[in-house]
């Protein structure tokens, strides 16, 4: 990555930029793609072997043993080289009439060499419209009366239109032959279209310029200088894949979904490597990545992955946005990205070239890297971010009023290139215009990202503060901090100076070691960078671990601790889990971090490994596991049955599951158990055991989904069904819940079906058995004595853990959840004055009723209250009146 610092000194206020501006050289094509070997001159039949290694860009040709003629006598003749035929070949050597738009180039000539003295060496140059290539100094042949034999070279690719090839055998002119007009062979080929059955479709989650970068497209330049498809530079010397990328480790630890591009069948897998590389070293370590082959020789590559991310094994079928596995910085890079390949018969394709035919309508409306500008993330800190960013800064929202208030705000940027204006406008929380940073970038770069920071003079304004992001005089973010009359505390965790971010899923290594040897141990700081008492509950570690140097119940603002955990060696076995940290720090009240150790046993060499595809997971879901040979596939010559176990109340896990003969690994579901009762989030444990290795342990922490609320029952009048008037409701809801009463809409309303008014009511709210009860209570009873009403409940106005009513009871949280009583035929209240049969009418066997409480009052048989419309205790002419008003009215049911 490239570094550049910027500092601009002020007496006050005082600021600095930084930024990174990367081409992110995460994978590239090694060596001359060449190749040569003998052709039998009776079969005729051409054959290479070329292979595909490393991270799936490097292409290596092996050179054949030739086929040997007798020695060049003494008095040999002058010696000749001859090219017979060449053409444009594809990745498996046969000759192509029409290559594809998009195609990478193999130019191939078979030729013959006669009576070449040994020691003798030459060279090949390959020619495509003017651009050479060479492919080495050669000898092959020399000490043979005659060969015959062929040589390729790729890294052009097919563009529009006809181009002319011309090859020529040695080249430098350093044998002195028999006939030198036979070193130049020369054609031409027209580029056609390709057949390519299903469109790709965009294979990372999120939004392209929003949630991630699009950083490099493939490189199409054959020499050593850089240009993309479109002539620019969005891509570095070799690339033969587009990179996707996201700013730092803190967002692959989030997890980003990798998906197939198109149906297909996993042909290659490969995981269990350390996914967190920062640096590209001179050496290759091993990657994680899946191959997905789509037929007639079209292949995709995915690599880079998450370590136990990977969740398709060989021969799977999975179709276009079927989950592959998560985004990583695994083996050659140094930057969480996706290195996303087409290859057609192993030789790389870049679709931009035809996207009508390879891309999906919605990737290929993407606009090309650098045409628009955005802001990918950004964040505020009170703390340098620097050093921090690609990792993951601690966030701070709250900043206490005082003088020399320190504020770091930093912004990852796409497309952003040389000469545009980046400027960041601060405001008051008035809105008005504080002080203004600015800059210009010097470069095109497909992402970068740039930090300032301002030291406040004097007392900053209480309340929120924005910062407007602009570029080229376009707003394309806004950020906001507060200032407030005390701070809050800010939990971070450190190790030998390095940020270990909260979620961290890449395991601190506690390293492999023999078990009952001395146990190694791993400390960390933690620090409170906030301005106020930063306190410290429990701290837990997985099984296999303890604490030998705890922290203190607190931190004073500035302060820091050591926290030391060592691995126990005791027991041989792998042992995986997450360190947490309870704390009041708003945003982290849980930080958690991965550690992994592994204990080797003398008497059980071989190493069950243990991974999970998540760290934690809800309550009902699907997630993966799998169980790999520690020792990397190379006691892979019988299967292997393991045993798996868990807590059956909280995951389900299959029995026992067979690592194939010539396998490293194997994967399987894990069902996590829905119980729909608040319990809290629970650390589960998941093992593993073989016959012939020691235990592998691993958890995951399960969290709690409790259910949205629903109504377990409505009572009206205490459930009197004598009384003819409605003097109160109450709602007894299944759980604890809370009523928003601060905006205009009703929680709460009764409104007449007739009139829709809403009727004047009273609420208040109980708590029984640890459950709320709403009572409703009328001021004017006789108003509602006919019962022409509907109940109202708004499900988003109540909720319980931030779900809203389940209104219908369906279990599914929706737009229906909106809760009425009194609408349907069942509910047997808010009928019409007069119905008393309860069938949302009154009629003929209403009046029969009606009649045998005439003229009755209270304590005289037939008396019926409900028919009593004005409540003086009898049944006459008034109340008649107002039963000959509801007579033949009816609901509906």
């Amino acid at each position: 990555m490239i570094w550049n610092h910027r500092q601009r000194n002020h007496p006050i206020p005082m600021r600095r930029i930084e930024r990174l501006e990367s081409r992110s050289l995460l994978a590239a094509d090694w060596g001359d793609p060449v190749g040569d070997w003998q052709i039998d001159p009776i079969a005729e039949h051409a054959h290479h072997d070329s292979v595909l290694s490393g991270d799936g860009d490097v292409h290596t040709a092996h050179q054949q043993s030739g086929l040997l003629a007798a020695d060049v006598p003494q008095n040999a003749s002058m010696p000749n080289l001859r090219l017979i035929t060449g053409y444009v070949r594809d990745g498996l050597g046969n000759p192509i009439a029409a290559p594809f738009l998009g195609q990478r180039l193999a130019i191939q000539v078979q030729f013959e060499t006669t009576d070449l003295p040994a020691g003798e060496t030459y060279a090949f140059h390959f020619t495509v419209d003017g651009v050479t290539l060479g492919s080495g100094v050669v000898g092959t042949g020399a000490g043979q009366s005659i060969y015959t034999g062929f040589r390729w070279r790729a890294g052009w690719f097919a563009t529009p239109g006809t181009h002319n090839v011309v090859v020529t055998v040695d080249a430098f002119n350093t044998i002195s032959e028999s006939d030198e007009s036979d070193n130049t062979f020369s054609f031409s080929f027209t580029t056609g279209q390709a057949t390519f059955a299903q469109p790709l479709i965009w294979p990372v989650e999120g939004v392209p310029y929003s949630d991630h970068a699009f950083l490099n497209y493939v490189d199409v330049d054959p020499t050593a200088g850089i240009r993309d498809f479109r002539g620019g530079s969005y891509a570095y010397d070799g690339h033969s894949a587009w990179d996707i990328a996201v700013r730092g480790y803190d967002e692959q630890d989030a997890g980003i979904e990798i998906y197939a591009a198109a149906d297909g069948v996993v042909t290659d897998t490969h995981d269990g490597e350390f996914d967190r590389q920062t640096n590209l070293g001179s050496t290759f370590p091993p990657v994680n990545y899946i191959v997905v082959d789509h037929g007639d020789g079209w292949t995709t590559r995915y690599v880079h992955l998450r370590r136990d991310s990977v969740q398709v094994a060989v021969g799977d079928v999975v179709s276009a946005g079927d989950k592959l596995g998560y985004m990583a910085s695994s083996g050659w890079s140094d930057i969480t990205h996706l290195h996303f390949a087409l290859e057609h018969h192993g030789f790389s394709v870049e679709p931009w070239y035809d996207p009508s035919v390879f891309l999906d309508d919605s990737v290929a409306s993407l606009h090309y890297i650098g045409e628009s500008q955005s802001v990918l993330s950004n964040g505020i800190s009170n703390v340098p971010v620097a050093a921090h960013v690609r990792e993951g800064t601690s966030q701070v929202g709250v900043f206490e009023q005082k003088s020399g208030q320190l504020v770091y705000t930093w912004n990852w940027f796409s497309g952003v290139e040389r000469g545009d204006v980046i400027h960041l406008d601060w405001r008051r929380p008035d809105g008005s215009v504080f002080w203004v940073d600015e800059t210009t970038a010097g470069n095109d770069w497909a992402h970068q990202w740039r930090w300032f920071s301002y030291r406040f003079p004097t007392m900053p304004e209480l309340g929120t503060w924005t910062i407007d992001v602009l570029v080229n005089g376009v707003k394309l973010a806004e950020q906001s901090f507060v200032i407030a009359p005390q701070g809050v505390p800010e939990a971070r965790v450190l190790q030998g100076g390095a940020l270990i971010v909260d979620d961290r899923v890449t395991p601190i290594d506690f390293g492999t070691v023999p078990q009952s040897s001395f146990a190694p141990s791993q400390s960390f700081i933690v620090e409170n960078h906030g301005e106020a008492v930063l306190n410290i509950g429990d701290v837990s570690v997985p099984a296999g671990y303890t604490i030998t140097d705890p922290l203190p119940a607190s931190l004073a603002a500035g302060q820091s601790d050591t926290l030391t955990v060592q691995l126990s060696t005791t027991t041989a076995g792998q042992f995986a889990g997450q360190v947490r940290i309870e704390t009041d720090d708003d945003d982290e009240g849980v930080y958690e971090f991965s550690v992994e150790g592994i204990v080797t046993s003398a008497t059980q060499p071989q190493q069950l490994i243990l991974g999970i595809n998540e760290r934690k997971e809800s309550e009902g879901a699907t997630l993966f596991g799998n169980v790999r040979r520690g020792d990397q596939g190379t006691g892979t010559s019988q299967p292997l049955v393991v045993n798996l176990t868990s807590d059956s109340a909280s995951v389900s896990v299959p029995d026992s599951v067979t690592i194939p003969a010539g396998s490293d690994r194997v994967i399987f579901p894990i069902v996590t158990t829905a119980d729909g009762v608040i319990t809290g989030d629970r650390v589960v444990q998941l093992s593993a055991t073989s016959a012939v290795t020691p235990a592998a342990h691993n958890e995951v922490l399960l969290i709690d989904v409790p259910l949205p609320p629903t109504i377990a029952a409505v009572t009206v009048n205490d459930g009197d069904t004598s009384r003819s008037s409605l003097d109160s409701v109450a709602i007894r809801f299944d759980q604890v819940v809370s009523i928003d009463a601060s905006g205009p809409d009703p929680a709460v309303e009764i409104v007449n079906r007739a009139t829709d008014a809403s009727l004047p009511i009273g609420v208040s709210a109980s708590i029984v058995d640890d459950k709320t009860v709403l009572e409703i209570s009328f001021s004017n009873p006789a108003a509602v004595a006919d019962g022409n009403y509907v109940l109202n409940l708004n499900a988003q106005l109540i909720t319980a853990s931030g779900l809203p009513l389940d209104g219908n009871r369906n279990g599914v949280v929706d737009a229906a959840d909106d809760f009425q009583f009194g609408a349907e035929s069942s509910d047997a209240f808010f009928r019409f004055y007069g119905d008393t049969d309860g069938d949302r009418d009154v009629d003929g066997q209403d009046y029969g009723c009606f009649g045998l409480s005439f003229l009755k009052s209270t304590g005289q048989a037939g008396f019926d209250p409900r028919l009593d419309a004005d409540f003086d205790g009898d049944v006459d002419g008034q109340d008649y009146g107002r039963f000959g008003i509801r007579f033949l009215q009816t609901l509906p049911h």
